[in-house]
């Protein structure tokens, strides 16, 4: 897990325990207070191995902090989103896959001669050509898919993912199909 990943997971999780130790309470609560909450948190959090390779960062959102003027919270806000602004295609592909695995149980997998019913396919080639230096999508992506799961799949994406899809092959006696995907945005 990368550093970039592990500090969006703790901002994620820094916003929820304010939100959830908010909601236990009535009334406002002061920025000061609100501070107060996620410094405690962040004190926690430096304690657990899993935050270790980000605790120069944890320290520097502990001294901010501790800033009565500035919002920690609102820190918090701007870091999650500028990391959804430099987002690239290619790691929107791979939340995708990530999706697909979690919520339909269907890993993926590069193949060289055929593809393998039991996974989505994919040949590494032709996705490395598919991204541009800076991991923007320049060529729709190939899947190939067994066929049987393919509406599933389908719908699944179109409604939880930012990609289109275009069935790229497709006859009645098929076991497989080929789909590419688009980000919509293009």
């Amino acid at each position: 897990m990368n550093i970039n990943h592990i500090f969006q997971v703790f901002i994620d999780n820094a916003i929820l325990h304010l939100y959830l130790d908010i909601s236990d309470r009535t009334g406002f609560l002061t920025n000061k207070h609100r501070n107060k909450i996620l410094i405690a948190f962040i004190n926690k959090s430096l304690k657990n191995q899993r935050y270790k390779p980000i605790k120069k960062e944890l320290r520097s959102l502990l001294y901010i902090g501790r800033n009565s003027s500035i919002s920690l919270e609102g820190k918090l806000w701007g870091f999650k989103i500028a990391s959804y602004r430099i987002k690239s295609d290619l790691r929107h592909l791979y939340d995708l896959l990530e999706f697909l695995k979690l919520n339909l149980g269907l890993e993926s997998r590069f193949f060289i001669d055929e593809p393998n019913v039991n996974f989505i396919c994919m040949r590494q080639s032709e996705v490395e050509a598919c991204f541009g230096q800076k991991g923007e999508q320049i060529a729709p992506i190939s899947m190939t898919i067994e066929n049987r799961k393919l509406n599933e799949i389908i719908e699944f994406i179109t409604q939880k993912s930012l990609f289109t899809v275009e069935i790229g092959l497709n006859t009645s006696n098929c076991i497989f199909i080929v789909i590419h995907l688009f980000l919509n945005n293009r």
